[in-house]
């Protein structure tokens, strides 16, 4: 699988979050890079694996999303999964 990195904070959806401009899916690892918070605001986020150096959170205006990932999650050392 394709890795999609994080170039800055955001949403999930928004394609400036993501190196490249392009929205992980489920073919696609994840790294959520230090110093970054990826906020979930999607009904399904799905990815492979996903590292988590940064945070990666849920919208606090929603309880019905669902982060899916297939393979590992890796929460390193001053990472967050809120």
């Amino acid at each position: 699988p394709t890795t999609i990195t994080s170039a800055a904070s955001g949403t999930w959806s928004t394609a400036g979050t993501w190196v490249g401009g392009v929205v992980p899916n489920s073919d696609n690892n994840v790294v959520i890079t230090a110093g970054h918070s990826v906020t979930l605001n999607v009904n399904i986020a799905r990815c492979q694996n996903v590292t988590i150096n940064g945070t990666l959170g849920y919208s606090s205006t929603s309880s019905t999303l669902l982060f899916h990932a297939f393979g590992d999650m890796t929460i390193n050392s001053g990472g967050t999964y809120n």
